[in-house]
């Protein structure tokens, strides 16, 4: 018998997030492109070696994927490995990072400029 291929993997991680109503299934259907794209959809999966991963995050870096996005890639392989794992499908499962992300949050005002804004705006009363 021969193990599953990526191709499989997809399969499952769309089936998982459609049992489970997930909305971001566009999402991640976006996500198992870039991987297809990558490791090729009827590639094994067992031949998926976590250097290989690390070539990929490179690969997609170096074109400009936010880092955010390349997790998000990431998650959905990992998501796929764990389900195959889970199904018997593979025995094992490469190791499969995840990146820092810079996602400092922007555009917040500080507590002085919030004390001048309600001195010069008149409170509104919810009725």
């Amino acid at each position: 018998m021969h193990g599953p291929k990526l191709s499989d993997l997809a399969e499952l991680v769309l089936s998982s997030y459609a049992e489970n109503g997930f909305k971001s299934a566009a999402r991640v259907r976006k996500a198992l492109e870039h991987l297809a794209d990558f490791f090729s959809g009827d590639r094994a999966a067992e031949m998926i070696s976590a250097l290989e991963i690390s070539r990929y995050v490179r690969s997609r870096l170096e074109a400009g994927a936010a880092r955010a996005t390349v997790n998000r890639e990431l998650e959905a392989l990992r998501r796929g490995l764990t389900l195959a794992v889970r199904y018997g499908m593979l025995k094992t499962k490469p190791h499969v990072p995840r990146l820092r992300e810079e996602n400092v949050r922007r555009g917040f005002i500080e507590r002085e400029q919030l004390r001048c804004y309600s001195r010069r705006f008149p409170r509104h009363s919810a009725r």
